[in-house]
C-alpha cells in the first residue's frame, strides 16, 4: 500500500464513524416519522436528513478527495471504488446549507402526505 492509499484510509477512519452516526440518526428518525406520523418527528426527521446531507457539502472534504483523485495513485481497487463513489455523492450535495435545508424540509413534508 502507498502513502496516497495510506493517507486515504486514514481519511475514510476519521469520516466514516460521522456519517455511520449520522446516517443512524437519519434512520431512527426516519423510522419514528413513519411509525408515528407526528409533525414533530416529520421535523426531526428533515433536520437530521440535513445534518446529513450536510456531511456530503463540506468543501474541505470534497478537495481532500479531488487531491487524493488527481494523484493517480489509489491502485487498490476497492479504494479507488469507494473514492470515486465519495466523489459523486460530494457532487451531488455540493449545494448552500440553506438549500439542502429546503429539501430536506420538502421531502418530510411530502412523505406525510
Amino acid at each position: 500500500m502507498n502513502k496516497t492509499e495510506l493517507q486515504f484510509q486514514d481519511f475514510l477512519h476519521e469520516f466514516e464513524p460521522v456519517v455511520k452516526k449520522a446516517y443512524i440518526s437519519l434512520n431512527q428518525a426516519a423510522w419514528n416519522a413513519y411509525t408515528l406520523s407526528s409533525q414533530e418527528n416529520q421535523e426531526e426527521m428533515a433536520k437530521r436528513d440535513a445534518e446529513f446531507r450536510l456531511l456530503f457539502s463540506d468543501r474541505t472534504n470534497y478537495e481532500k478527495l479531488m487531491e487524493f483523485e488527481a494523484t493517480n495513485s489509489i491502485n487498490d481497487p476497492i479504494l479507488a471504488r469507494i473514492l470515486t463513489s465519495l466523489i459523486r455523492d460530494f457532487r451531488g450535495n455540493m449545494l448552500p446549507k440553506t438549500l439542502i435545508e429546503e429539501i430536506a424540509n420538502k421531502e418530510a413534508e411530502i412523505s406525510r402526505v
